[in-house]
């Protein structure tokens, strides 16, 4: 398991609990930066809970998280590219839950989740004109009443491309009771149960 949090740049991008300080040094100088829970054929869960990845400077890069159960950016998370420095941002899993905040600046942002996605209760996405590509067996934007547990608030979960493709591929989408999504000129659902 991987826990991406709060703090300073230690300079080392393994072990179980990597601070955002190391991915966003790595990040400002324009190299790809990729996390996985993969190792000695276990699978592992990733969780970004805190944690403030800020790309602000060097050139186009990706940040790839990829978890072999969960991975969970959670609501207190913030994943952001400011001064128009390009990020995209890729996260698989077997469950994707964002749950906190993602702004690409004009990067792309996919999500590959081989059985559930989740953009919900406060979880944002914003490329500012660039790409949305999600993959997943199940995709639910927003969350039900009951998905958080009894009382739990309906919440919805946002997604804004601008000008850029939204393209969506599952077999079920789901949003919470009297949520409504919206589709822009050239978004683009395929599935089997819509």
């Amino acid at each position: 398991n991987v826990t991406i949090g709060s703090g300073a740049n230690d300079g080392l991008l393994s072990g179980s609990a990597i601070t955002d300080g190391t991915i966003n040094a790595a990040l400002n100088t324009g190299t790809n930066v990729t996390i996985t829970t993969a190792c000695c054929g276990l699978p592992g869960n990733m969780s970004v809970i805190g944690a403030s990845i800020m790309k602000s400077g060097g050139a186009r890069s990706t940040l790839t998280l990829t978890a072999d159960g969960s991975l969970l950016i959670a609501m207190s998370s913030v994943i952001d590219s400011v001064n128009g420095f390009p990020l995209d941002v890729v996260l698989n899993g077997s469950v994707v839950e964002v749950l906190g905040s993602v702004y690409t600046s004009l990067g792309n942002f996919t999500i590959n989740a081989t059985n559930g996605a989740l953009i919900g209760n406060t979880g944002m996405v914003d490329t500012a004109n660039g790409n949305v590509n999600t993959s997943a067996k199940h995709f639910m934007l927003g969350a039900p009443a009951d998905y958080f547990g009894a009382g739990s608030p309906v919440s919805s979960g946002s997604i804004f491309a601008g000008t850029g493709t939204v393209a969506i591929s599952t077999t079920g989408v789901r949003t919470a009771s009297g949520m409504a999504v919206e589709f822009q000129t050239g978004s683009e659902v395929t599935g089997s149960s819509l």
